[in-house]
């Protein structure tokens, strides 16, 4: 028997650690004594109540298997997976909102989907789903601001709609939003399409918001924002983003104190996220990759602290859009994308829904592989990081096929967010060791 290479130990006090193996989110408590007795291979120190489980978690292995086989196998498996197809609509690129860290600029293209192509977009969704036996879609609503061309919204999300009823196929539709056209009409006509989520952006507290996303010519966008949330959160169910850099970071608590006095703490699901990209303001103000993962486990402890859920869970091999062989984004013109951070520059582009044959640059996408690099192969978080975020090898390298360690899927990142999903996860079992929130490291 050997511990799993994918096996690796955070402390989460000054007695006890978390073994969890990123291979098969597996996840135990362990104490000083065992986990010495596991990096020595000392196995036969170990009870025979608490080896087996390990054995089952799958932390100890056979000393025979190659991880890295399995890892290539579910990589493969996942990466060309049939019966599933997802797809991103940017119904425009246009947009009412100046954000003064749009990766767009203030200039942005007035490119509207007109309606044939919208009858196109739902043809091509038709066609491609077949191709790949699909007996589950889902379709995203993006932009730009999506909801400025509600008319093309409503022909995709109504026409996948009645195609899924007409062959039995399971769907579901997301819409990414700015929230200033998130009327409770507009909503409802498209959740009777399978509309079941919505994300909305707000930045902080009313100024600070209104600073970052002001509708353009300078007026606030803060308190037509929450009116709609306020609105709509009971329609369907509501994420609220918050983009966080050198600017808003300090706005946070106050934000969050705003939100539970509006009485959203337990009606709307929290996301930090955080700026990052080129440009003139994403350069000086986003913090750095290490910053980033330390600073969201900060603002998730703090969140976690005044009730707000915990919605993150440990993932393996989830392979984005860029990776996925069922996936792909659809902008205003019917132009085909793989990464959603390099939407709108038709050198990454792979194709069109009016051609059948994909570009060069997709086999790109679709062969790129950690196993072949040194440093991925070694990584313990391989299984979680699958090489990086291909946007983030684009800003800090210029090419997005390399393998990146950033701040969306680094070890550091996933260490943390698993000290605040084991906390909020098995609260009363760490409560008998006498671990709360304030005794996380």
């Amino acid at each position: 028997m050997k511990l799993s290479k994918f096996s690796f130990f955070i402390p989460i006090s000054s007695k006890y650690y978390i073994i969890y193996n990123a291979l098969n989110k597996s996840l135990m408590l362990v104490d000083e004594e065992l986990k010495k007795s596991l990096e020595n291979s000392n196995f036969s120190r170990i009870p025979d109540n608490v080896l087996k489980k390990l054995i089952q978690n799958r932390i100890i292995i056979d000393d025979e298997l190659d991880e890295l086989a399995v890892y290539e196998y579910i990589f493969n498996k996942n990466k060309y997976r049939m019966g599933y197809a997802n797809f991103l609509v940017l119904t425009t690129y246009d947009c009412n909102f100046a954000c003064v860290y749009c990766y767009q600029g203030v200039d942005k293209p007035h490119t509207y989907m007109d309606l044939d192509t919208a009858k196109g977009v739902v043809n091509y969704i038709e066609n491609f789903s077949k191709d790949r036996f699909a007996k589950v879609i889902q379709v995203g609503l993006y932009g730009g601001e999506p909801l400025l061309n509600l008319k093309a919204c409503n022909t995709i999300l109504s026409g996948v709609f009645k195609m899924c009823e007409q062959e039995d196929i399971k769907f579901s539709a997301f819409l990414i939003t700015n929230g200033s056209l998130m009327t409770p009409k507009v909503i409802s006509r498209l959740k009777d399409y399978g509309l079941n989520r919505i994300q909305v952006t707000v930045d902080g507290t009313r100024d600070v918001h209104n600073r970052r996303r002001p509708f353009k010519g300078g007026k606030g966008s803060f308190d037509i924002i929450m009116s709609n949330v306020m609105k709509c959160v009971d329609l369907v169910p509501i994420i609220l983003r918050i983009n966080v850099d050198k600017d808003n970071l300090s706005n946070i608590p106050e934000f969050l104190d705003f939100l539970i006095e509006a009485g959203l703490r337990n009606r709307v699901e929290l996301w930090i996220g955080f700026v990052r990209g080129l440009g003139h303001y994403c350069e000086a103000v986003q913090l750095t990759d290490e910053s980033i993962c330390k600073m969201r486990y900060e603002l998730w402890k703090l969140a976690i602290k005044k009730g707000f859920k915990f919605l993150w869970h440990p993932v393996t091999l989830a392979l984005c859009t860029a990776m996925r062989e069922s996936s792909v984004i659809i902008d205003p013109k019917g132009i085909l994308y793989k990464c959603w951070g390099l939407l709108g520059d038709e050198k990454f582009s792979i194709g069109s829904i009016y051609e059948s044959k994909f570009k060069p640059i997709y086999y790109k996408y679709m062969t790129r592989n950690p196993l072949r690099n040194k440093k991925c192969r070694e990584c313990y978080a391989l299984p979680y990081c699958n090489g990086g975020c291909l946007y983030e090898a684009y800003i800090r390298t210029g090419n997005m096929f390399t393998m990146y360690c950033g701040s969306v899927q680094s070890k550091s990142g996933l260490e943390y967010m698993l000290k605040l999903y084991a906390l909020t996860k098995y609260e009363n079992i760490l409560k008998t060791k006498g671990i709360s929130i304030n005794d996380i490291i």
